[in-house]
């Protein structure tokens, strides 16, 4: 956050002039509030999903049914996180991934689509929707402490996948995360004793 003039700007994680709304392919990591571990758990290297975690996996899954403009890549539901790689597809071309590391994204447009269509917007109705189901689940299992829960941190990690060999290492990270959960900074047991 930015203080001017006795007010506070959250600053952005975007890039300034880019349009999220091209095509283009984006891995992108979305972290619980205040890093919650309310998804499940690890146990010998495997991710298990709790009923959170299930709703959050299957609101991912429903995601390309909703916005025809999406395909989902690989992605994991971590106990704190998810990572995701989202392909935006039909903004200008359907150009396919090439076999050669020519950069996916290479054009930057002044001229953006519809915000319905871009990545903060994909982003933010997942978010909206996994929190709403949370939220509804609780009040079922409702108790005198209930509270409306705040489910995800207020923003997302983005990153423009670049090229093939991009692509190729985020697939890793991404198929190997539950095994270096022990290790992860996203781990709040790790970050508290390497803190």
């Amino acid at each position: 956050m930015t203080f001017i003039s006795g007010k506070y700007y959250r600053n952005s994680l975007r890039l300034k002039d880019y349009d999220y709304s091209q095509n283009g392919m984006y891995f992108v990591t979305i972290c619980t509030y205040q890093m919650q571990c309310l998804f499940g758990r690890i146990k010998n290297g495997e991710m298990y999903l709790n009923k959170f975690g299930k709703i959050a996996y299957d609101e991912l899954q429903k995601t390309p049914k909703i916005r025809t403009n999406v395909k989902l890549g690989d992605f994991i539901i971590m106990p704190n996180h998810i990572h995701v790689i989202i392909r935006i597809v039909g903004a200008y071309c359907n150009t396919p991934l090439r076999d050669v590391p020519t950069p996916i994204i290479t054009q930057f447009s002044p001229m953006f689509q519809s915000p319905k269509n871009n990545l903060g917007s994909i982003v933010r109705g997942y978010k909206s929707t996994v929190t709403k189901k949370i939220n509804e689940t609780q009040i079922y299992e409702k108790t005198e402490h209930f509270d409306r829960r705040k489910i995800f941190q207020r923003n997302y990690y983005e990153h423009i996948v670049q090229d093939k060999f991009d692509l190729e290492r985020i697939q890793e990270y991404i198929k190997s995360n539950p095994t270096n959960w022990e290790n992860d900074r996203n781990n709040f047991k790790q970050s508290k004793r390497a803190g």
